[in-house]
């Protein structure tokens, strides 16, 4: 089972939000094909499904914050808060420290 995550038909505007749900939907995909693999009278391994829910639940966290920052700021300053969430090892401290005080 897939979902169905063509853009063909989604306005730009709503682009981002295709986004998420695809990204989600990949990780449904995930625990169901992990769930999938499991043969009749084989005992579950819950810890791949877990890691995969606990990821996914981190993404729409991380995803909701994105979206607090859009609330209380601009959209150019969620675009910046999403990429300091996905990493900052390409920004030295004190770059990293500049941003913390003008936001």
């Amino acid at each position: 089972m897939k979902l169905h995550d063509t853009c063909t038909g989604i306005k730009h505007d709503d682009q981002p939000l295709v986004n998420v749900l695809s990204k989600s939907g990949r990780y449904l995909e995930t625990v169901l094909k992990l769930l999938s693999q499991t043969q009749d009278g084989d005992q579950l391994d819950f810890e791949p499904i877990i890691m995969v829910l606990v990821a996914h639940i981190q993404y729409l966290q991380e995803e909701f914050a994105a979206l607090l920052v859009k609330g209380c700021f601009d959209n150019n300053t969620a675009q910046l808060f999403k990429a300091l969430q996905k990493g900052t090892m390409g920004f030295k401290e004190l770059c990293l420290q500049n941003v913390r005080v003008a936001a």
